[in-house]
């Protein structure tokens, strides 16, 4: 590995809060700002902004990340040139009506705080292009958002909105609105007036139905409707002068699993040319029309690549020889019901003359999440120097709703007895997880052999990434996951950035018990930017390897001259 340190230093699980800035450091950065029009205050240990920040009118950009505020003064208002302004993981209860007054802001960012309602003349920001609110305790949206003409990134997953503005179609820039992990109950039919919105993301919400002018949005790329309620989906009608799904000639990915589907639109598979992947697990289709959709096409013109479907779907139809069935058809265990979706696919068994063990592989993410797991399994696969190399089941465990598995309160056992279900199958179990996702495998580290974790978050209470609970919530979590890994018999490995949030992180866990890979990279995404450098998939394609007993010195010895070939880790 090009880990720039090999065992973390001793630590203590204690709370990993920054050391407050000196006051020295603060009228620095103070008086700098005044020229550059750049104030950085994250991650200082602010109990209370300094009162001078705020005669700072000429400031354009302000981040006050990972402060234990509580509270912003009204005096924000006052910051009329801002143009970016970082909020995140503050501890934040309350937003000042203030901040209304900010009429360049371009860019408002308040991820995990406890802010309840956003300030209703929140429209008054025309000039918003980026609103991102994720994990918070909104229960709905200003009517005046829809005056955000410009708005074209729209982030509240994780909150508790019931609905949404009647008049939601009117932001007519929108590209991306992620939603996942809300109770909606229903969408306005405006919402197919968002003719630029490519990505909508309504996974893990109470939804039954959906308006027909969903079929409006002939922009899309991504739509993910899993873990609802649906029983159909939008279907062109006589009356509509659109096209139906056949206008959505850019859609390429479709997530409908985990619903009450018994019929697909007759036109779907057949009209949308473009789709690259559509999920279909978990739901109880009719199997005639499954059947129809899986049989191969006289001509394979179709761009789908996977089409995903479970064991109990493929046992409705009675078909033994898949020869039959369209290219890309994939088929996998649903294990568990909901919280979370629990897939199992499984992959070739272990030859008979290979002494190897069959591996589980475990990868904890939210949806949609980074990097992708499921893709690069799939480049782990193409790239087995053997083909016992490919003998690993994976079992995705999805956290839809941001609630980190539930890990403060006394519904996190249902996770783990779910879990169990599925690992106590296999001697070899391997997790993976990115942020929350290695949360996650950390939480449940006791039921695995070996953890990949990249960039966890331990102590919620300080993390650059946080759910939208109390200190009481989050203590709870910290314990139970150090708990885990004090009794995990697995060998693990967590992966860090040198950014000094994430190290603090990291090194709540006792150097004892995980080996701490450290990298030159200033960032949170330290997963990301490994893929991107090539250095992610053979990590993870030789922890599947080593779990199998099959790793030696000969791999080891290939890979090294890999990675001397590549040279030293560098930013993509």
């Amino acid at each position: 590995m090009a880990a720039r340190g090999q065992a973390a230093t001793p630590a203590t699980p204690t709370t990993a809060a920054p050391d407050p800035a000196s006051a020295v450091q603060l009228r620095v950065k103070i008086g700098m700002a005044a020229s550059s029009g750049k104030l950085d205050l994250s991650e200082c240990g602010l109990q209370r902004i300094p009162d001078s920040v705020w005669d700072l009118t000429g400031l354009e950009e302000l981040s006050l990340h990972g402060n234990p505020l509580e509270e912003l003064p009204e005096e924000v208002g006052r910051l009329t040139s801002l143009r970016r302004l970082q909020l995140s993981s503050c501890g934040l209860h309350h937003v000042p009506a203030s901040i209304c007054n900010l009429t360049n802001l371009e860019g408002l960012w308040m991820l995990g705080n406890l802010v309840t309602e956003l300030p209703a003349d929140i429209g008054a920001l025309t000039p918003l292009r980026m609103l991102v609110v994720h994990s918070n305790c909104l229960t709905a949206l200003p009517d005046s958002i829809t005056a955000l003409s410009q708005l074209t990134d729209l982030g509240a997953a994780g909150n508790r909105l019931g609905s949404l503005p009647d008049d939601i179609g009117a932001l007519g820039s929108l590209q991306k609105l992620m939603l996942n992990g809300n109770c909606l109950q229903h969408l306005p039919t405006s919402i197919g007036n968002l003719r630029s919105l490519q990505e909508l993301f309504l996974q893990c919400n109470l939804l039954e139905s959906l308006p027909d002018e969903l079929l409006h949005l002939t922009s899309l790329h991504q739509l993910n409707l899993a873990e609802n309620n649906l029983i159909s989906l939008p279907e062109c009608t006589k009356n509509d002068s659109q096209t139906g799904w056949v206008g959505l000639t850019q859609l390429q990915e479709l997530w409908v699993y985990s619903n009450h589907l018994q019929q697909l639109p007759q036109d779907l598979l057949s009209s949308c040319h473009a789709l690259r992947n559509l999920w279909l697990e978990g739901n109880p289709l009719d199997p005639n029309l499954l059947r129809s959709s899986l049989q191969a096409p006289a001509h394979e013109d179709s761009s789908l690549r996977a089409l995903g479907i479970d064991q109990s779907q493929m046992a409705s139809l009675g078909i033994r020889d898949v020869s039959c069935l369209r290219n890309g058809v994939r088929t996998a265990e649903v294990c568990a019901a909901r919280p979370g979706y629990w897939k199992l696919e499984r992959g070739p068994a272990m030859p008979c003359d290979v002494q190897g063990e069959q591996v589980l592989v475990v990868t904890f993410a939210s949806a949609p999440g980074t990097p992708n797991w499921g893709k690069l399994l799939s480049r782990v696969r193409r790239s087995a120097d053997q083909p016992a190399h490919n003998c690993f089941d994976i079992l995705y465990v999805v956290d839809g709703a941001r609630a980190w598995y539930e890990g403060g309160e006394e519904a996190f056992h249902r996770w783990h007895a779910r879990l169990a279900s599925v690992t106590q199958r296999y001697n070899k179990v391997l997790f993976l997880g990115d942020s929350m996702g290695a949360a996650g495998a950390l939480l449940f580290s006791d039921l695995a052999t070996a953890v990949h974790a990249f960039s966890p978050q331990v102590e919620l209470n300080t993390a650059s990434l946080r759910p939208s609970q109390d200190e009481n919530w989050a203590n709870s979590f910290k314990m139970r996951l150090l708990a885990a890994v004090d009794r995990s018999p697995a060998v693990i490995d967590i992966y860090c950035s040198n950014w000094s949030c994430d190290l603090a992180q990291a090194r709540l866990i006792p150097s004892v018990r995980a080996k701490l890979h450290i990298y030159e990279v200033d960032s949170h995404r330290l997963a990301l930017y490994m893929d991107g450098a090539k250095l992610l998939l053979p990590a993870i394609k030789k922890a599947i390897v080593q779990q199998m007993g099959l790793w030696d010195a000969a791999a080891d010895a290939a890979l090294l001259a890999e990675q001397i070939k590549k040279g030293p880790f560098r930013l993509p």
